[in-house]
């Protein structure tokens, strides 16, 4: 079963095995998800998402403010909308499988645009043409698991626009990474350990 949202929803939208929701799911263009969390794929699913409108987390930075969540969990993000977080727009907590975003659209949170924290299956992420990933802190945070970016966007953040830590990395860049911070920030990319 898949599922196209085509109306606005003003609540957290978990996403599992037995839920309201098919696999894969859809919003709309001009439809709005937002929650403490926009969507949560719960732990121990795999769940396709493809955004043409706008997810927010709004919720308070920390606990919640998660545009779209994989919460040990695995799946697929598509986006060519905008995507929002007060924490993180995409955020990824020992994902239990791949984890691959696709994004032509924009990723915007206050701390970072995608964060990936405490191991887990790695992060494969496509920042397109026209696509924009950008965060308070970081564009992009993975700690402690590895990462793969391929930019033809533009990926930006204050301190670090792409912050590789605790795990193998690579970036291929054909667009603009570029951090505003100085000092020993201030990286457009930076790798702790591996690279």
């Amino acid at each position: 079963m898949t599922d196209t949202i085509a109306s606005n929803i003003n609540h957290t939208v978990t996403l599992a095995s037995g839920g309201t929701f098919g696999n894969p799911v859809t919003v709309a263009s001009g439809v709005t998800v937002t929650g403490n969390n926009g969507f949560v794929v719960a732990a121990g699913n795999a769940w396709t998402i493809r955004n043409h409108g706008s997810i927010a987390g709004t919720g308070s930075a920390g606990q919640t403010g998660y545009g779209v969540y994989f919460k040990q969990s695995e799946g697929s993000l598509a986006n060519d909308g905008v995507i929002s977080g007060n924490s993180f727009a995409v955020y990824g907590f020992q994902a239990s499988g791949p984890v691959t975003v696709d994004n032509s659209g924009r990723l915007n949170g206050g701390v970072a645009g995608v964060r990936f924290a405490n191991g887990g299956d790695p992060l494969t992420l496509t920042n397109e043409t026209g696509g924009t990933i950008g965060g308070g802190y970081n564009g992009i945070w993975v700690d402690g698991g590895s990462g793969t970016v391929t930019n033809a966007g533009t990926i930006s953040g204050t301190a670090r626009a792409v912050n590789i830590r605790g795990g193998a990395g690579s970036v291929d860049n054909s667009g603009l990474i570029q951090a505003t911070g100085s000092g020993s920030t201030g990286d457009g990319v930076y790798f702790d350990t591996g690279g």
